[in-house]
């Protein structure tokens, strides 16, 4: 999509392809992180985690070991998966699919691919609900091109279709974080009660429509700018298939910092050095509590559209 970050990876060319790690990497890495880390839940995010070869395998072994394992795909790419029997209704806590909307040429303009594959995506989620995994939607609100019959659109068919839950997510200006837009649009066709103000949905709440429910989801990093303090801390890290360990979503990770190289240590299968650089993690400061002056120095926060 045209305002993805790659999950702080940077732009795709960067990545090489000879030097990646495979399927049996993250097996050994996420035995190590459940056996010495306590880990207890995962998300396969990307790109789409189902191009990924491989992706089951994991999702199967993490599953088994008490995990509980979601991840977020588009849906096209799940879909042959599930028609040929290779996904399991007991290796996924549940998959959310990311659908920004329903009309097929807003869908090719946002995510530059054909719109035809909006289609399949709708089977593999409609698939994904009859083997008995929950579905949830995820939405990014764009405040240029939205307004709120697109989101009634959205959350009928949620609830037409027995989706769990409707994710609504608005991108970020750092400039303006204190000046959000989702809040607006969901008060004007009542779907949230007019008393909730931005600092109150830095919460995460929960609101009924009809068979399904809605989430205006305000990012963590909302409750960095409310509360002048971090909340990433301990919550979670992101492993990208170059073995980076990225502390923080508004950083890209080549120039976190605070990010953790792992490639070599896990290629290498050495248990005892992957502990003790996870064991240093450092807390990083939230590119959000900087100046804009400090954000530029270092170099900090995202190139959004930086995916390729």
């Amino acid at each position: 999509c045209y305002y993805c970050h790659n999950e702080g990876a940077g732009k795709g060319d960067d990545f090489d392809n000879n030097n990646k790690l495979d399927i049996n990497d993250f097996k050994f890495l996420s035995e190590i992180l459940v056996d010495e880390f306590g880990l207890e839940k995962i998300t396969f995010t990307g790109g789409d985690p189902f191009l990924f070869k491989g992706v089951e395998q994991l999702a199967h072994n993490l599953s088994h070991k008490g995990v509980r394992v979601k991840a977020i795909t588009r849906g096209a790419p799940l879909l042959p998966l599930i028609e040929n029997n290779v996904i399991k209704k007991d290796d996924f806590d549940h998959i959310c699919f990311s659908i920004d909307t329903l009309i097929p040429s807003k869908f090719s303009e946002i995510t530059r691919v054909d719109e035809r594959l909006l289609q399949k995506g709708i089977t593999a989620l409609k698939k994904t609900i009859e083997l008995g995994i929950p579905a949830r939607i995820h939405v990014v609100v764009q405040k240029e091109n939205y307004d709120g019959k697109d989101i009634i659109f959205i959350l009928d068919f949620a609830s037409e279709n027995n989706v769990d839950s409707v994710k609504m997510y608005e991108i970020m200006d750092p400039g303006k974080i204190k000046e959000p837009y989702l809040e607006d649009i969901l008060t004007e066709i009542n779907i949230l009660p007019k008393e909730l103000t931005p600092k109150k949905l830095a919460v995460r709440y929960h609101f009924p429509y009809k068979n399904t429910t809605i989430t205006p989801t305000r990012c963590l990093c909302n409750l960095a700018i409310f509360n002048q303090t971090c909340p990433c801390t301990g919550q979670s890290l992101m492993f990208d298939p170059q073995g980076r360990v990225n502390t923080c979503l508004f950083w890209d990770v080549h120039t976190n910092p605070y990010r953790i190289e792992l490639f070599e240590e896990i290629k290498a299968k050495d248990k005892n050095a992957i502990i003790e650089k996870l064991h240093k993690y450092q807390q990083h400061k939230c590119p959000l509590l900087m100046t804009k002056e400090e954000r530029e120095n270092k170099n900090a926060g995202l190139e959004l559209g930086g995916y390729h």
